[in-house]
């Protein structure tokens, strides 16, 4: 009877006293890492369709998997001030992760962030809040990427610097992203802290630029990030980090 009991006693702690194992903690003497976070640019489309709402029609998101896909969105109207108001990934609403917003500025930049881990194309739909001349859009495949939420942000909007400053604290094996851009049409940025995608997206009145930090091992407090364009004029961007 004392050992059938002493058995049934070790079938209970290894029942309940056994806890899940949770990413970065060391649980009953085993260490469970966090994977590192990665992040890959997939392509820019510009559009000068002159519209309220703008369909990018099955647009390439990347590999399918443990994936996020965040998408930079810049847009100019030089008649007047505008927000952007949404966008939909495959007909599923994304999530605003930094808006640049400025009200005295006619472009504008946003970032937002959606899980989506099947596919490799989808409809992009950005709404504004009145007609622009021109959009664009970056997307960015981010994977095992543990929140949604921003660990960081930034914005800034430039009218005597052609050089836009977005730094912003990065974590340790996390990722960040740029999206900026110029109302001067034929330019051409240069990026620090992040790497460049090239060429630049531009329309007839616009450019916009996107750029992305891969993972490291180390956090960066912060992490130095610029845009800087070839000309001095309205120019404008928004960067994130996340893990």
């Amino acid at each position: 009877m004392r050992t059938l009991a002493r058995i049934l006693s070790l079938i209970a702690a290894l029942t309940f006293g056994v806890q899940p194992a949770v990413a970065g903690f060391v649980i009953n003497s085993f260490s469970f890492a966090k994977v590192a976070a990665t992040i890959s640019f997939v392509s820019c489309t510009t559009s000068p369709d002159n519209q309220t709402t703008y369909t990018f029609t099955d647009h390439a998101t990347g590999t399918a998997g443990t994936r996020k896909t965040i998408v930079g969105v810049s847009a100019e109207d030089n008649a007047s001030d505008f927000s952007v108001n949404s966008m939909t990934v495959g007909g599923v609403s994304a999530a605003e992760v930094v808006d640049s917003a400025n009200a005295s500025s006619a472009i504008q930049s946003a970032l937002y962030i959606i899980d989506n881990p099947s596919g490799t194309t989808a409809d992009i739909v950005v709404t504004f809040s009145e007609a622009v001349t021109s959009s664009s859009v970056c997307v960015f495949a981010a994977y095992d990427i543990s929140s949604e939420t921003a660990v960081a942000t930034a914005s800034q909007f430039q009218t005597a610097s052609a050089n836009i400053v977005l730094s912003l604290n990065v974590s340790a094996d996390g990722v960040a992203v740029g999206q900026s851009a110029s109302q001067n049409p034929s330019e051409t940025t240069t990026w620090a802290g992040l790497v460049e995608n090239a060429p630049e997206s531009c329309s007839v009145a616009s450019c916009a630029s996107s750029a992305h930090y891969t993972e490291d091992a180390t956090a960066s407090s912060p992490l130095t990030v610029g845009s800087d364009w070839t000309s001095v004029g309205d120019s404008i961007g928004v960067s994130a980090s996340f893990r």
